[in-house]
């Protein structure tokens, strides 16, 4: 539909792969811009900030737009991470390697790019050798997904990550842990 309202969209006809649907960046300007279209026409603005005011910003959340809304998860995800004041971020990765991730405008750390193998220290690879992963948000390393250096030692990030089995890949929620909800000395982990 965004190809053919959106000014300079002029060919006559459009053929979109599932890949090229399911552009979420901007490397294909076309995609990119008519899934921009799609998503504020599918999932307005004024509506995502509606449910996240009454909800607290979590995958449950991501997933009562989802449905609300009769979108994928992933695409659901995206539009709450960019609007959200939350610092968090989301990451798609597929075997065991980071496909692309968005962050929010709060979000101030530097995440692994596109191509680099998932740390063991994240709950997405557990996922791609076979673990049992909770349904739920899981305390784990910073340096699972940050590659920022020197990290205050009681940093940690908090984790929901679903698999979809039909498309092999992971879409992972990483949010910040308010101080108070956890107790838990980082030493524990891996410094990668």
């Amino acid at each position: 539909l965004g190809h053919f309202e959106i000014k300079g969209h002029n060919e006559r006809e459009y053929f979109c792969t599932y890949k090229d649907i399911n552009v979420f960046k901007p490397e294909k300007i076309y995609e990119y811009e008519a899934n921009q279209f799609a998503a504020e026409l599918l999932m307005p603005e004024r509506k995502i900030q509606e449910i996240m005011k009454r909800n607290p910003f979590n995958m449950e959340t991501i997933e009562l737009i989802s449905n609300s809304f009769a979108t994928s998860i992933t695409s659901a995800a995206l539009r709450a991470v960019k609007l959200t004041p939350d610092s968090c971020a989301i990451v798609v990765s597929s075997d065991n390697r980071v496909l692309w991730s968005q962050k929010s405008r709060n979000f101030r750390y530097t995440l692994k790019t596109k191509g680099q193998t998932l740390s063991p220290n994240t709950c997405a690879a557990d996922f791609f050798i076979g673990k049992d992963v909770p349904d739920q948000s899981e305390i784990v390393s910073p340096y699972g997904w940050i590659s920022d250096p020197g990290l205050p030692n009681d940093f940690t990030l908090l984790e929901h990550s679903i698999y979809f089995p039909n498309l092999n890949m992971v879409l992972s929620l990483i949010t910040l842990p308010e101080k108070d909800d956890y107790d838990l000395d980082i030493d524990e982990f891996d410094n990668e």
